[in-house]
C-alpha cells in the first residue's frame, strides 16, 4: 500500500466514524413525546460531511451549558423553557446565535461550516421550519443532547409536528 493509499484509507475511516448512524428524523419525530407546558424545543443539526470539516465536532453550548456536539449528518434536540436563549459554538472563534423560543414552538438551528484560517468554523444559523425539515430528513439522530439545569433532553418532535410530514418529504 502506497503512502497516498494509506492516507486515503485513514481519511475514509475518519469520515465514516464521524457520520451519525442513528434513527431517521421521520422515525424519531413520530415517536417523540409532546412538549410540556411553558417549554419549546430546539433542534440542532449539521448537514456537512466535508473534508477537513468532518473531524471538527465542537461542543454546542446553550445558555452556557454543553448540550451536544456538531456531528456531521447528525441531529438532536433539547426542550427548553420558553424565552430567550443563546447558542454558541467555539472552533477558532466563538460564534453565537440569540433566539426566542415561545411555549410550544419548535426552533431549528443548523450548524454550518465556514472556512477558517486553520480549520473549519462552525456557525449556528436559525432555519425556517420547512427548510429545516427538508434538510433533517437526510440526517440521523445522534442522541447527544444531555441534561442541564435549563434544558431537558428529548428524542423527537411533538405529535402535532410529526403528523404533518408533507413538507419534510418534499425533494431538496
Amino acid at each position: 500500500m502506497t503512502r497516498i493509499q494509506k492516507i486515503a484509507a485513514i481519511i475514509a475511516i475518519l469520515a465514516l466514524g464521524a457520520c451519525a448512524h442513528g434513527e431517521s428524523y421521520k422515525k424519531v419525530s413520530r415517536s417523540a413525546p409532546k412538549l410540556v407546558a411553558d417549554e419549546g424545543r430546539i433542534y440542532f443539526y449539521r448537514r456537512s460531511n466535508e473534508l477537513p470539516g468532518e473531524v471538527t465536532q465542537p461542543a454546542i453550548m446553550l445558555d452556557g451549558k454543553k448540550v451536544g456536539s456538531a456531528k456531521p449528518r447528525g441531529f438532536f434536540y433539547v426542550d427548553v423553557p420558553a424565552g430567550q436563549h443563546t447558542v454558541s459554538i467555539r472552533t477558532e472563534v466563538e460564534k453565537t446565535l440569540s433566539l426566542t423560543v415561545e411555549s410550544g414552538e419548535v426552533a431549528y438551528v443548523s450548524e454550518q461550516l465556514s472556512k477558517g484560517s486553520a480549520s473549519g468554523r462552525m456557525v449556528p444559523k436559525l432555519v425556517d421550519r420547512r427548510t429545516a425539515r427538508r434538510q433533517l430528513k437526510r440526517l440521523h439522530y445522534d442522541g447527544n443532547g444531555n441534561a442541564a439545569d435549563t434544558v431537558r433532553p428529548a428524542s423527537g418532535e411533538p405529535a402535532s409536528e410529526a403528523a404533518d410530514d408533507s413538507d419534510a418529504d418534499a425533494a431538496d
